[in-house]
């Protein structure tokens, strides 16, 4: 197994709408998701290999189809050094003093006393130093014009307006993906051969939206050994996918504990010990 790391800057503002309930106001996620990357990619692939069935196409399935290749997340660099920069979400085991001297993680340290309170978002970590992060993004009217007449003049008849969140331009964004030892060539050349060329995210690429460069690393091996000397530290390499219907966070955490605990043959971990990093609804997930 083989990890490629990769660097994305948007070249002009881009939207990932989240799922919401405010009719008229739509955010936008702060991070290059692992699965508009993949999107992404595989629209490009398509495009310049010219598939009208891409689905029979046996080096599209390899990619994009098997699981043989996960795209996992980009998270913002802000500052930080993209070659030697590593990325993440915090987890809300670490906790900081309220004047911010005093930084805990919990999950070494126990249970916090009064004052302190979760560090939440994203981090950095390059030469030596963590340091938090976040994403520019602004907000923009507009005007819903939905039939052909509407768009020609300009107006809205209903007069419906709308606002959402966009990702401002010029911002570095750095993620990796994980591939399996038997397609880490042919995958690595697909992207060493995309490396530095432009790449369109979210629904409004056709309009001032979505316009991003991407550059890879070369591929380096993941650590596979794991020993066990009475603690152990799990990095999920991508996101887990329950899979009971309509089950509860504490459901989806008991499956990952059973499934570690299976493969030690022992209860080495327990739900007791367990600190959620993050959750996400996934939606109109299609299994392939």
């Amino acid at each position: 197994m083989r990890k490629i790391d990769y660097v994305i800057q948007n070249m002009s503002p881009v939207t990932f709408a989240e799922k919401s309930t405010d009719s008229i106001f739509y955010a936008t996620k702060k991070y290059i998701t692992g699965s508009a990357m993949r999107g992404a990619l595989a629209t490009r692939y398509i495009a310049d290999k010219k598939l009208k069935e891409p689905h029979l196409d046996g080096m599209f399935n390899q990619l994009f189809l098997n699981g043989k290749v996960r795209y996992l997340p980009a998270y913002p660099i802000g500052k930080a050094n993209e070659e030697t920069a590593e990325t993440f979400v915090l987890p809300p085991s670490i906790v900081k003093s309220k004047d911010g001297k005093d930084i805990y993680d919990l999950s070494a340290t126990g249970e916090k006393g009064a004052g302190f309170k979760k560090c939440q978002g994203m981090a950095v970590y390059d030469s030596g130093h963590y340091y938090m992060v976040d994403t520019s993004a602004q907000i923009e009217l507009h005007m819903g014009r939905s039939s052909e007449s509407e768009r020609i003049k300009g107006s809205s008849v209903d007069g419906n307006i709308y606002n959402y969140e966009y990702i401002e331009s010029l911002q570095k964004f750095k993620g990796s993906i994980i591939v399996d030892d038997d397609v880490a060539d042919v995958a690595e050349k697909l992207f060493n051969r995309l490396s530095g060329k432009v790449i369109y995210f979210g629904r409004a690429k056709n309009a001032q939206y979505g316009k991003c460069i991407m550059t890879f690393r070369p591929s380096v091996p993941v650590m596979e050994a794991v020993s066990y000397d009475g603690e152990m530290c799990l990095h999920a390499l991508s996101a887990f996918i329950p899979y009971i219907p309509f089950q509860n966070i504490a459901d989806a955490a008991r499956q990952v504990v059973d499934a570690i605990n299976a493969v030690f043959g022992a209860e080495v971990l327990n739900l007791a010990d367990v600190y959620f990093a993050n959750k996400e609804e996934i939606n109109g997930y299609v299994g392939v």
